[in-house]
């Protein structure tokens, strides 16, 4: 027979181990929801991403061109 008193301590550890295997579910989960909403939002701006590169260049070029006339 088991003393009443290791039993709680018992009961006790594996509360504790349940909660950190429903915690590791829990993180995992929200690691693969944030990884998606990144992923979402990535695609969504990559448009606009290259769209300010574009202009950047066409400006950078621009005053490059600027600056070859004064010479």
């Amino acid at each position: 027979m088991i003393p009443r008193a290791a039993n709680v301590k018992f009961s006790r550890c594996t509360e504790m181990v349940g909660a950190m295997a429903l915690w590791d579910r829990v993180k995992t989960a929200l690691r693969e929801e944030r990884n998606s909403q990144a992923g979402f939002w990535a695609i969504l701006l990559r448009p606009l991403k290259a769209g300010v590169a574009e202009i950047a260049l066409v400006k950078s070029l621009q005053q490059f061109g600027r600056e070859e006339e004064k010479e």
